[in-house]
């Protein structure tokens, strides 16, 4: 998360916000970083009125990706040791497994 006088950045998991953070940290000088992947509702109550801005992807893009990043050897965590399987499983269960969990 990012505050500036303007607005707020969050940044959503696997949405590209890096590329966007690393502009808004090189171009705009007044920023400060809150934190990485922080909700909305960590949003410091001195900057709540401002506009909060952010990133959406398509839900089946974003979930291709997440599995691709997921299942490579050092990203893995353990959501997605148990709807993969322990990265068994293909792409479609995995995300299956996802989408009905709990």
């Amino acid at each position: 998360m990012i505050i500036t006088e303007r607005f707020v950045f969050v940044h959503m998991h696997k949405t590209g916000g890096q590329t966007l953070n690393d502009i808004i940290t090189r171009c705009i000088p007044k920023h400060q970083v809150i934190g990485y992947h922080y909700p909305s509702k960590e949003v410091p109550a001195d900057s709540a009125t401002l506009p909060l801005v952010g990133i959406v992807r398509n839900p089946w893009d974003w979930y291709v990706s997440w599995y691709a990043f997921k299942n490579g050897p050092t990203s893995r965590n353990p959501l997605f040791a148990i709807v993969s399987n322990n990265g068994e499983a293909n792409l479609n269960t995995t995300i299956s497994n996802l989408i009905n969990l709990g």
